[in-house]
């Protein structure tokens, strides 16, 4: 008796095993597209936008997201918020330390240091005039950026900014799912980003002939994770610390 006992212990552990590992895999089907949210967690601090948070998290992922504004002076800055257009560079600087901060020419420092990185970007403030400041301070490095757009009348100006590969992120336009669809039909876009809400609403029953990603964001629970992925037709996240 003890030996059946063992036996069917062993095949239930053994199926348990293979079922985690199913999972840990199926997961991590696309974990190279995975996106670092903010820069990505760095010493318990979440919506970082560092240099630090980027360096430490790009051992894990090439993409990652980062909040951006233009400063009243033109400077680019890595800030989620406060709005900052209003001040100059000098102004906000100063209330950071050099190995920290993310702007214009830390950045470009790092994307020469880690030529496989690649740089999604959300601006904040004029996403159009960040993008071009973008194309003309990052020159030869603009090309390792990927814009988000915010609606539809921003693609075909991103695209002859000379972007090739464009996001469309949801959070900020409250279309129906149908207009979405729509809309994108007819867009080349690498991914299709949105919150949990939009997602289960349904909206990836509703596309066909789908040739990008779809991105939820922001997960930092692989409970979630599966259920998005399985139920609902994610296929990567934008995550702080999923890595």
């Amino acid at each position: 008796m003890k030996k059946k006992y063992k036996i069917a212990l062993f095949i239930i552990s053994f199926i348990f095993f293979l079922l985690i590992l199913f999972f840990f895999l199926y997961l991590n089907s696309l974990k190279s597209f995975r996106v670092a949210h903010a820069g990505g967690q760095y010493n318990g601090l979440k919506y970082a936008n560092s240099i630090s948070a980027i360096n430490f998290n790009s051992k894990y992922t090439k993409y990652i997201e980062l909040d951006m504004q233009l400063t009243k002076d033109n400077r680019l800055v890595c800030i989620h918020d406060p709005i900052i257009s209003k001040k100059n560079f000098s102004e906000i600087k100063k209330d950071f330390t050099d190995k920290d901060f993310c702007y214009d020419v830390s950045l470009k420092k790092f994307l020469e240091k880690n030529p496989e990185i690649i740089i999604i970007t959300d601006f904040k403030t004029d996403n159009l005039k960040g993008l071009n400041f973008i194309k003309n301070y990052f020159d030869k490095f603009s090309k390792r950026f990927i814009p988000q757009i915010y609606d539809e009348h921003q693609y075909l100006p991103v695209k002859n900014l000379g972007y090739d590969e464009v996001i469309f992120t949801l959070y900020r336009v409250s279309y129906s799912n149908e207009m979405i669809v729509q809309i994108i039909k007819d867009f080349d876009i690498f991914a299709l980003t949105m919150d949990p809400a939009r997602l289960r609403s349904g909206i990836a029953d509703k596309i066909r002939n789908k040739n990008f990603l779809i991105y939820v964001h922001t997960v930092n629970s692989y409970f979630r994770f599966l259920q998005y992925k399985i139920f609902f037709g994610a296929d990567e996240i934008y995550t702080d610390n999923l890595f």
